[in-house]
């Protein structure tokens, strides 16, 4: 006889739960590598393949010697029959380029052209301890310095005095001063970089405001008074000859703001600049124009007969050359062939222009 057992569905209920506005946070899982290396064992192998008389070692060639010595070097350059020795022609063979023949001290009409000499204190001190009249020893004092001058005041125990001075003075100016400050402003040096040098040698010098003094007082005026005199005789020198001229700008700084600037006008057939004008307008693109406009006022005005002109490929230039017809205008062959350049670079990278670029 057959039971039927009857199994009821459970009951279930559903909860809900209820959580915050805020978004689930992710919990980040972190994944674990295995790296492993594999035990490796190295197995060599003995065999006779060759019999006989061992290989020798091919000799080394000279590419692959790179760390034959010098010796082996100069036996291969010596047996190269087309290797030349070149000699260093500033090397004279004397140990030392510094040395200087002998010459006897004398003294010099013009300062400008002493030799000026660095001497130690310890050095000035042994030459002036001694009296030069009664010959018994000296106590030296330094008086004062100016720049690089220095004076001592030397007196014997049997009331001998003198004074001495390093250099010689002109009026009241030390002629090492003017010279040093000539020499630094002539060279283009920085003049702050030089008297910190000489601060760091514990050099006798002068001020920076001295320098510029000296500069603004002396220096500049000569170079203005150089410059004019050169001038008037290179002018002379072309009146009644047709000029072949060149000119060109240069600004205080790069780009559109620049506020100062001056345009130079060149002789080619002689390289001799016959003309600089100094300018300062609104912006650097009225600047070259400005600068050409006074500077071929000028020359016309001193009867210089101008055949032709090359400049740049300035666009107010330009519209400004064609109403002066009695000069040739030309552009410049350097700045024609950057342009065509710049051309031919941008059609090369554009698609199917690809011979362009190889070229």
């Amino acid at each position: 006889m057959t039971e039927k057992v009857v199994i009821e569905a459970p009951v279930t209920r559903s909860v809900a739960t209820q959580i915050g506005k805020a978004p689930l946070k992710t919990i980040s899982k972190r994944t674990r590598r295995i790296q492993a290396k594999p035990q490796v064992r190295t197995v060599g192998i003995q065999c006779d393949l060759l019999k006989g008389k061992p290989v020798a070692k091919p000799p080394l060639r000279e590419c692959d010697d790179e760390m034959s010595d010098d010796e082996d070097e100069v036996d291969t350059f010596q047996n190269d029959p087309d290797f030349l020795v070149e000699s260093d022609p500033d090397d004279s063979g004397s140990e030392s380029d510094d040395e200087t023949v002998a010459f006897p001290l004398g003294e010099v009409v013009r300062p400008s052209d002493e030799k000026q000499f660095l001497v130690s204190e310890s050095a000035l001190c042994a030459l002036l301890k001694t009296c030069q009249r009664c010959g018994r020893h000296c106590d030296t004092v330094v008086h004062h310095c100016q720049g690089m001058m220095v004076s001592t005041m030397s007196t014997c125990s049997a009331g001998h005095v003198l004074e001495w001075k390093s250099q010689s003075t002109h009026n009241s100016l030390p002629w090492g001063n003017l010279t040093t400050a000539a020499a630094i402003f002539f060279s283009g040096s920085n003049a702050s970089k030089v008297i910190r040098l000489f601060e760091i040698l514990k050099l006798q010098t002068f001020s920076k405001r001295t320098f510029f003094r000296i500069q603004k007082s002396y220096l500049v005026p000569s170079v203005v008074e150089v410059w004019n005199f050169e001038r008037e005789r290179n002018v002379v020198e072309r009146l009644g000859k047709q000029l072949i001229l060149g000119g060109d700008a240069r600004c205080d700084s790069p780009g559109y703001s620049a506020k100062y600037g001056f345009y130079s006008l060149m002789d080619l057939d002689s390289q001799t600049v016959l003309d600089i004008q100094c300018n300062e307008v609104k912006g650097s693109t009225h600047m070259e124009l400005e600068g050409l406009k006074r500077g071929l006022l000028k020359l016309k005005a001193e009867r210089l007969n101008i055949k032709s002109l090359i400049t740049d490929r300035h666009v107010m230039v330009k519209k400004f050359m064609k109403g002066e017809e009695e000069i040739i205008h030309n552009f410049d062959v350097r700045h024609v062939a950057k342009d065509v350049s710049k051309k031919l670079e941008g059609l090369a990278k554009k698609r199917g222009q690809r011979l362009l670029s190889l070229g």
